[in-house]
């Protein structure tokens, strides 16, 4: 097996998510991906951390963590939408005025809604890590619930 999981752990203090996680062993690794969901079963990723493993192999334990805020989530999926919008009309002003109002408003939204994009306080947030190795070959961690601290 290219990795063997160990802890999973993720915590939201104020409005800041930290994610933490530790593999046992890596075969292979190139990279993990934290995939986030506000239900459990429709998952997104969030980002990419490379294997800290030298050449992404390691027979002892290796140490993880990540941390973003909560209100960066909303606008990273519209960020990259408007990017590719105004790439293919670039000779369209009126477009791009558009594209940028869209982006102001979209922006002041999400850091309106804080985090209930992934879930009301009381419904959290749930996290899970998908190892991607070399050879394409990929693993997921256990799914688990963010504690709110």
């Amino acid at each position: 097996l290219p990795v063997s999981f160990g802890s999973v752990s993720a915590t939201i203090s104020g409005n800041v998510l930290f994610v933490n996680w530790q593999t046992l062993k890596e075969t292979n690794v190139d990279h993990f991906e934290i995939e986030v969901s506000a239900d459990g079963n429709a998952f997104r990723k969030i980002a990419t951390v490379p294997s800290n493993a030298k050449d992404g192999s390691s027979d002892t334990p290796v140490q993880y963590e990540f941390t973003v805020p909560l209100t960066s989530l909303g606008i990273m999926g519209l960020s990259v939408m408007l990017l590719c919008i105004s790439a293919l009309y670039p000779k369209r002003k009126w477009l791009m005025l558009l594209v940028v109002l869209a982006g102001i408003t979209g922006l002041l939204y999400s850091c309106s809604r804080n985090d209930e994009a992934l879930g009301s306080k009381n419904d959290g947030i749930y996290i899970r890590i998908k190892e991607m190795d070399k050879d394409g070959g990929i693993k997921y961690s256990k799914t688990i619930k963010a504690i709110r601290l």
